[in-house]
């Protein structure tokens, strides 16, 4: 399977455009977007129904009763999933743990939530997209069931702005192709980039360059609370070397539509 930096933001450019033709007025310009809406642009896309649940997890996931296809299906360590999704075809389920901690936080909060529900839909839009494009999936034989655990979302070594290295599974590609889109989707790409250049260029933190030791200390909260995205996917995109790479290459893509 190939899954590459210009392949997924080929994707996304076409994703996008389409539904942004499709949206009524408001829906896209909005700096909150509201993922309920999105999802309903997505369904048009790709002609499946998605759905959304918030369910404490803590008691254990049982999906045997909503998959009958695939009777042996059970969740493990379910204190420890953010979320899942349940792709039946026309028909996807996104389930968003929750939980609430011994401090009173739920597990989940508000930008994180939005996050999962727009990354659990993109897998299942690019699960279709790559498997239309003759790329493969390595979910093909069993579908039903992608489950984003905590450690796995925070804690891995690798993350969305090398997804593309020859020395990760596909799976994982995929995985972090679908965080990268879902956090665009909530993000985007032009604002992200001039966000970006006004926290390098000293306009609000005044670091600079990516040299100096400023940047590493130097807060992306503004930024992503003004999106309601989660902070280290900002923190991520903000700090990675290879940015305008990738904006350029989206920007070309772009542009072919509009020449």
């Amino acid at each position: 399977m190939a899954i590459s930096v210009r392949a997924i933001m080929a994707f996304f450019v076409e994703f996008e455009r389409a539904i942004t033709q499709m949206a009524t007025p408001g829906v896209m310009e909005c700096r909150q977007r509201d993922p309920m809406a999105l999802l309903k642009l997505f369904r048009t896309y790709s002609n499946c129904e998605f759905e959304t649940q918030q369910l404490d997890f803590t008691q254990g996931i049982d999906v045997d009763a909503q998959d009958a296809a695939n009777p042996s299906a059970q969740v493990d360590k379910p204190a420890e999933i953010w979320s899942l999704v349940l792709n039946f075809g026309t028909r996807a389920e996104i389930w968003v743990n929750d939980r609430v901690k011994l401090d009173g936080k739920k597990l989940v909060n508000r930008c994180h939530r939005r996050f999962l529900v727009m990354k659990e839909a993109f897998h299942v839009i690019l699960r279709d997209e790559l498997i239309r494009n003759g790329s493969g999936h390595p979910d093909t034989g069993r579908p039903e069931k992608l489950v984003t655990l905590t450690e796995e979302l925070i804690y891995l070594p690798f993350s969305i702005i090398d997804f593309d290295s020859p020395e990760y599974s596909d799976s994982v590609k995929v995985e972090h192709a679908a965080e990268l889109l879902a956090f665009l989707m909530l993000y985007p790409f032009d604002s992200l980039s001039v966000d970006r250049a006004s926290f390098l260029n000293g306009d609000s933190t005044g670091v600079g360059r990516f040299d100096k030791p400023e940047v590493i200390i130097a807060s992306t909260l503004d930024f992503a609370t003004e999106y309601l995205v989660p902070r280290r996917y900002v923190d991520l995109l903000f700090r990675w070397h290879r940015f305008n790479q990738l904006y350029v290459v989206y920007r070309q893509l772009r542009d072919r539509y509009t020449a």
